[in-house]
């Protein structure tokens, strides 16, 4: 199995973007063949930063 596993924090100003952007290509990730989930945390220790996961 392969994971792709990336931390992101956008610009305070560029927050809604990336999260649009986020979440119009999930659907498009999960076309994929051989992925099977794509999911994103928001950190708790510090809120504009995210992780996503994908495998």
């Amino acid at each position: 199995m392969i994971a792709v596993i990336f931390e992101a924090e956008p610009f305070a100003n560029h927050k809604a973007s990336y999260l649009d952007v986020a979440a119009t290509i999930k659907p498009e990730l999960e076309k994929i063949l051989g992925v099977i989930c794509v999911e994103r945390f928001q950190s708790l220790a510090n809120p504009e930063k995210f992780v996503t996961v994908i495998f």
